[in-house]
């Protein structure tokens, strides 16, 4: 980050050490220009999804549950090496203290790939804007209550 900030055509970067609430995360959303998640692993991603609500192109790990809601037109994809977990929080055959069946995976996102995208993303404003509009429009489809009236479907079929 040091280095970044010391660069002439370097983009204004801040980062917080502490929780918000609600509303200024959507004023944070409000604010940026991409949300950048260079994770190992992931649940679901929930934030990142709320950023595309805001119209906030995210940048994710070419890995994991973003994969299922981000498509490639509105995001920016760090590519990523999969790899064992052995650290912290994973062990041999453990997870958070707790035995697996396999051995945890992760991925290891590439570096020049995220400062590419976020490269791109700073300077191909068409682009950006392209994928901002896409972003919110799509994340239309993850709202609470399209969620729940799948899942209740789905659980009909089954069940049935």
């Amino acid at each position: 980050m040091k280095k970044i900030k010391k660069t002439r055509l370097s983009p204004e970067i801040i980062t917080l050490g502490y929780p918000i609430n609600d509303i200024d995360m959507i004023r944070l959303f409000k604010s940026v220009d991409v949300y950048v998640a260079p994770y190992r692993s992931e649940g679901f991603g929930l934030s990142t999804l709320e950023a595309m609500a805001a119209g906030v192109p995210p940048i994710v790990t070419k890995y994991g549950p973003s994969l299922d809601f981000c498509p490639e037109e509105c995001a920016y994809y760090i590519d990523a090496k999969v790899t064992e977990c052995f650290t912290d929080p994973c062990g041999k055959m453990k997870v958070f203290g707790l035995k697996t069946k396999m051995q945890a995976m992760w991925a290891e996102p590439n570096i020049q790939s995220l400062s590419q995208n976020m490269y791109r993303a700073y300077t191909n404003r068409i682009e950006l804007k392209n994928k901002s509009k896409i972003c919110r429009k799509h994340a239309e489809y993850y709202t609470w209550d399209k969620i729940a009236d799948k899942m209740v479907k789905r659980l009909s079929q089954i069940t049935h």
